[in-house]
């Protein structure tokens, strides 16, 4: 197909499972679309084993907004940082994740074995937004050590900090999860110190409702692999 000749391209391939075509695949829908690609990945371990005639909607929202439509009733469950001050859900922590330092693996900084806060006084750095989970975090981090950082960009998205850092923009402040997961090749993460921040990853239910016998095996298969990338 030429270059930008459809309008938008949609796509149902699980390209979790297929490594070696990943990003020229990636390259190829990129290259056809005029405006959009829609990409829906299947739960390939759902799709083997589960029920084929069930309906699951997946839903990517702040940690807040989590919370909120778990308490709503308009999902059953959620998969976010561990949230405060929510008396009416129920939360089943499930892994931690330190917060560490993000950065290309040709960066000085990449070498070392640990950085302390104060050491990032200079470095460019790119910040998560406020709605994330981790943003109050590394506010009391950088308020404990005094620092005055030089913040070059700002992102809503911990996923689009680390696409940023690869991108040779800057550094990040992120959990070791998140560069874990995106699997970036040219990525290094380096654990900060004084003070060492973590993040609790939790599974988000309303109390007292059980989860239906579907939500209950989408929630295992969650947990499992979760779990698995700790």
């Amino acid at each position: 197909l030429p270059d930008k000749s459809v309008d938008m391209v949609f796509t149902v391939l699980a390209l979790e499972q297929m490594d070696r075509i990943r990003e020229s695949a990636l390259r190829e829908l990129a290259r056809v679309a005029r405006r959009h690609v829609v990409m829906i990945e299947p739960f390939r371990e759902w799709n083997a084993d589960g029920p084929r005639r069930e309906f699951i909607r997946r839903y990517d929202y702040w940690s807040a907004a989590i919370a909120d439509l778990v308490g709503s009733g308009d999902v059953e469950f959620g998969l976010s940082v561990v949230p405060t001050n929510r008396w009416d859900l129920h939360v089943e922590t499930i892994s931690e994740a330190p917060l560490t330092l993000a950065c290309p693996a040709n960066h000085p900084l990449s070498k070392r074995r640990s950085v302390s806060w104060s050491e990032l006084r200079s470095a460019p750095l790119i910040r998560v937004g406020a709605k994330t989970a981790i943003r109050p975090m590394i506010d009391d981090a950088v308020n404990a050590a005094r620092l005055d950082p030089n913040w070059q960009y700002e992102v809503q998205h911990v996923e689009t900090a680390v696409y940023l850092v690869e991108a040779g923009l800057g550094l990040a402040i992120v959990p070791s999860i998140d560069v874990k997961l995106h699997h970036g090749k040219s990525l290094i993460t380096v654990p900060l110190r004084t003070p060492k921040v973590v993040c609790s990853y939790g599974l988000v239910t309303r109390r007292g409702m059980p989860l239906s016998p579907t939500a209950a095996l989408v929630r295992d298969l969650l947990v499992q692999e979760l779990k698995g990338q700790a």
